[in-house]
């Protein structure tokens, strides 16, 4: 059947050349949208596969949209489909020079960069305190040091988009004025606070605020706001405790509150404002550092390359043309999480202005702009997604498509979420600035299985550990009694805390399970183990980690053993000379130390992870598959951060700060599973997926971290303001701006918006069970709390009781088991040794000589090669910076630039060039992969076109040689070339030919 909303999807394959943002709701299908856009886009001719950008919201999802592509169509793999940091740095590759950028710039990850960021932190502060900086006196002047700060500089250096951070200065209040205040009302309460302070908080405070009156003459505003401080409206008084009852209680607490209003409050706003207006340039100060430090790294993070495209699209628009030309057609996935510079860079690329320098202002050529989004789904704001950003474009672009049918989802469920989160709590009537308005989902399929709908679960227990332990076993029981595969489970929790109290609760039934999004590596005991042993070598002088090392698995030494090696004298030191096993263990750590010395750092440890055995340790667990992948995983992700942290006490140190989870990273498998599973992950996980039945789990609550942040993007001008918070469990306020309050409040209202979205986003993976946990006490922890009164007229859950783990027949290997398998393991190593095939280039390796005659052989060749690829692109294109950023990228003078683009409009005269133009289907620089009966040949084909009749490949060879040399010298290359082709396409070529350079003539292989 067709769905109900058939015809606006009709549009989207219809309404070629008109721009229009899809907003696809929950399960309807916005790939598949996307997918036959691009189709329909290709097979009208609108535009090359080569033309066309399909920029995705994570690299899973450009790997998943390539895969549904290629079902649909042939060549899917020359469109450019990837994440939107990954076209930005394209861009910027193929214009290093207009950009401004290094050609062989460096991709910081987010993991690299925060590291980046911190250690730019310490080297700003020690550069202070080096030099003695005044600015450290007056940190202390306002009761601050630059421990204070770092929080708030590590948020300040990832918004680089702000224009302004005001912070005006604040005249404090004058001191002597307050400060009689404060002696006053400590006079008054001398006389009149009760003898026995019994439970009364109010009356506890005052003797502390007493003493702190005594130490401070009350000159220095710090001291002022330290005693302020203590005041807070609503202190719990007792009212017995007071001489004369309950008037006297409730007049004190009045006198209280209106001090705390009228006195404290006033005083304490404008001394945090004044604070805020000193310390606020000391970041900016801060972050020039981190701009240093990345650029002597030729180093670009997502920032960098977001703000780098798009200064170098709006400030360059013969660059603009250019790119305009080279790729007319734009489609963005998960538009609803984009956050502001990302849309300036799509805008700018696709306006039909190139002169037109504000986003804002820009409108994109009809056609040319293709966004698929749902703003119910908007959920990554700490990622900087903005919902004032999608409404913004959303009015550029004008035209909306609609899909509601929702194909994912039974119609007990689709009925469930509709009823709920259409009331007006969820979602307005009316769009607002911080919400969409709800658009009711309809139901897209017939499908309607037996237990389709929601439910609910309830748990006991009072602190989150308890709960969380009593619910992950209770929904383990529920799906080893269910019957249905593992891999028809979804458990959602709101964060990445306690995830692994699922995998043990699904590890004690034996049901396989899969963790995502969690903190797998940071646990696993093999990688801590790895690094105490590293840390022992690299620190013989260290007992601690010596000692650490020798009581662990890897020597097993007992206190005992340690007790009385240290009263015969010995030293934990393994430089010493030891007896015994201690002299072993110490031979071994000694190995371990000369391996650190000697080998690359990733190297060595990879050997001491093997000489110790820790793969096998970690394979023999009863989850040996996740944590022998996590430990890979560790390593290998050592192997990638070798550049910042080049030496082995850096490396082993990164290792330290992932074992104590101060950098998380989810875990790994070392084998694909086996059989289906059930995944187990958090919410900011789940965005594209699915299961039959979900369960919305870990009722629990943590604390919310305070507002420190908000930006508003509402005008022309960017503004950001921060508040500085003390960095410790229960955070308190240091400075913010004089209206604080306001801009926090406006902030709390995107949050809260966002909450109810992450509610709808988890509530619409269901596609037959909803489960909703529930606790029986402090139902306020639970971040699932407002669904609650929705699921109750559904049945509750039944826990079904005990359940017998799932078994698999036990292995028995007897020792001829072992050596066959070593014999057979053997015998895999020497196969593989033996080649099964060979790899050769098409071009022979070959030397030309550059023009002017200053040498540069194959380097001039890829120049011109490069120049005659822009200007097949682009006729029009300008050639002289395209020709200066190929001349650096080749290490070649730029002076060579005239002469290069000289050779290419050559070229372009050419009646070859011509028949190229003209043809049906025009492709440069095309890479070609083919197994042949003699191996398997890569190359790429300079110039391939259709005509009438069959293809031409031409290959330009930029020798000084004749014409009728070069093609005898390269028949071969040519042969194979047409080979490839008709062989990888199974369509005829026509003509295969060389054109050569130098001497400006085209000759034909006969």
């Amino acid at each position: 059947m067709n769905p109900p909303d058939q015809h606006e999807r009709d549009r989207i394959i219809r309404e070629l050349d008109t721009s229009m943002l899809v907003e696809a709701a929950a399960g309807t299908g916005k790939t598949t949208a996307m997918v036959n856009r691009i189709v329909a886009l290709i097979n009208a001719k609108k535009c090359r596969r080569d033309q066309l950008v399909a920029v995705t919201f994570t690299r899973k999802a450009a790997a998943e949209l390539q895969g549904r592509l290629r079902e649909k169509l042939d060549r899917a793999e020359e469109c450019v489909i990837g994440t939107i940091h990954s076209f930005c740095a394209r861009l910027l590759r193929e214009r290093p020079v207009e950009a401004g950028v290094d050609p062989d710039f460096v991709e910081l990850d987010e993991d690299q960069d925060k590291a980046l960021r911190e250690q730019a932190w310490v080297n700003f502060t020690n550069e202070l305190y080096a030099k003695d900086d005044p600015a450290l006196d007056t940190l202390e002047e306002l009761g601050l040091t630059t421990a204070d700060l770092k929080q708030s500089f590590l948020v300040f250096a990832e918004y680089p988009d702000v224009t302004e951070w005001p912070a005006p200065d604040v005249e404090l209040p004058v001191l002597a004025t307050v400060g009689a205040q404060l002696h006053e009302y400590a006079a008054h309460m001398k006389q009149n606070l009760p003898e026995k302070e019994g439970t009364d908080a109010f009356c506890s405070l005052w003797p502390r605020v007493l003493r702190m009156l005594r130490a401070h003459e009350l000159t220095r505003a710090a001291d002022v706001a330290e005693i302020l401080e203590l005041f807070k409206p609503g202190a719990k008084i007792t009212q017995k405790n007071w001489p004369n009852g309950k008037s006297q209680a409730l007049a004190e607490h009045a006198r209280w509150d209106k001090f705390c209003a009228e006195v404290a409050e006033p005083f304490l706003t404008k001394w945090r404002a004044h604070r805020y207006a000193v310390i606020l340039p000391l970041l900016h100060c801060a972050r020039q550092v981190y701009d240093r430090q990345r650029a002597a790294a030729h180093a670009l993070n997502f920032q960098d390359l977001l703000m780098r495209a798009a200064q170098l699209l709006r400030d360059r628009p013969d660059v603009r043309r250019y790119f305009r030309r080279r790729f007319t057609h734009l489609l963005v996935d998960e538009f609803q999480d984009t956050d502001p510079i990302q849309a300036e860079v799509m805008l700018l690329l696709t306006a039909d202005d190139p002169n037109e320098r504000d986003w804002r202002k820009c409108r994109p050529v009809p056609g040319s702009l293709f966004v698929v989004g749902d703003p119910k789904q908007s959920i990554y704001r700490f990622r900087r997604a903005d919902i004032v950003t999608y409404n913004t474009v959303k009015q550029i672009i004008g035209n909306v498509v609609t899909l509601s049918a929702n194909f994912r989802s039974a119609k007990p469920v689709v009925d469930w979420v509709n009823a709920t989160f259409g009331q007006p709590k969820f979602f307005p009537a009316t769009a607002t600035i911080e919400s969409p308005a709800y658009v009711a989902l309809e139901v897209g399929s017939d499908k309607n299985p037996a237990g389709a709908g929601v439910s609910w679960l309830t748990f006991e227990g009072g602190n989150n550990q308890d709960v969380v332990g009593d619910e992950a076993a209770k929904i383990a029981r529920h799906i080893r009694a269910s019957g249905r595969p593992p891999g028809d489970f979804l458990i959602i929790t709101r964060d990445k805390k306690r995830l692994s109290l699922y995998a043990d609760a699904l590890l004690a039934l034996g049901i396989p399970h899969e963790v995502t999004g969690g903190t797998v590596l940071n646990e696993t005991r093999e990688v801590a183990l790895l690094h105490t042993l590293a840390r022992a070598a690299l620190e013989p002088d260290n007992p601690v980690a010596v000692v650490a090392a020798l009581r662990s698995e890897a020597f097993g030494f007992s206190d005992r053993e340690l007790y009385a090696y240290r009263q015969a004298g010995g030293r934990f030191d393994w430089r010493s000379e030891a007896d015994g096993t201690m002299g072993e263990a110490f031979a071994v750590l000694r190995r371990y130390a000369d391996w650190l010395g000697a080998l690359p750092p990733t190297v060595a440890l990879e050997r001491i992870a093997l000489e110790a055995g820790l793969f096998v340790l970690a394979a023999a667990q009863p989850e040996g598959n996740v944590a022998a992948g996590s430990l890979a995983k560790a390593l290998e992700l050592l192997r990638s951060r070798q550049a910042e942290a080049p030496t082995a006490t850096e490396l082993v140190a990164l290792l330290g700060r992932w074992v104590a989870a101060e950098e998380e990273h989810d875990g790994a498998t070392a084998a694909a599973p086996s059989q289906s599973a059930v995944r187990v992950m958090n919410l900011h996980k789940v965005k594209g997926l699915q299961g039959k039945v979900v369960f919305l789990a870990g009722p629990k609550g943590d604390r919310n971290s305070p507002i420190d942040l908000h930006v508003d993007r509402a005008g022309a001008t960017v503004r950001g303001y921060l508040a500085f918070y003390t960095d410790d469990r229960h955070p308190r306020l240091l400075a913010a701006p004089l209206n604080w309050e306001e801009l926090k409040a406006r902030e709390q209202a995107f949050l809260d918006a966002e909450e109810n979205r992450l509610l709808y986003v988890a509530a619409t993976r269901a596609e037959e069970q909803l489960v909703v946990s529930c606790r029986q006490k402090y139902e306020n922890r639970n971040p699932w709390r407002a669904l609650r009164p929705h699921v109750e007229t559904a049945p509750e859950l039944s826990d079904p009781g005990p359940q017998p783990p799932m078994t698999s027949k036990p292995v028995v290997a007897t020792a001829a088991d072992v050596a066959t398998a070593r014999a057979a393991v053997a015998a895999r190593w020497e196969k593989v040794k033996v080649p099964t095939y060979a790899v050769r280039a098409a071009k022979a390796a070959v030397t030309v000589t550059a023009g002017g005659g200053d040498g540069g052989g194959m380097s001039w060749g890829s120049v011109i090669h490069s120049l005659l690829q822009t200007a097949m692109r682009d006729p029009k294109a300008n050639l002289e910076p395209a020709a200066v950023s190929a001349l650096r990228a080749a290490e070649l003078e730029e002076s060579l630039a005239g002469e290069a683009v000289a050779t290419v409009r050559l070229v372009m005269g050419s009646e070859l060039w011509r028949r190229a133009r003209a043809s049906r289907q025009c492709l440069a620089e095309v890479p070609v992969v083919v197994a042949l009966p003699d191996g398997l040949v890569r190359g790429v084909i300079d110039l391939a076109f259709e005509e009438e009749d069959g293809w031409v490949l031409v290959d330009y060879k930029t020798d000084r040689e004749t014409p009728e040399v070069l093609l005898e010298k390269y028949r071969g290359q040519l042969e194979t070339y047409r080979n490839c082709w008709q062989t990888a396409t199974n369509l005829p070529v026509k003509e295969a030919g060389l054109y050569a350079i130098h001497s400006d003539r085209y000759v034909v292989l006969r």
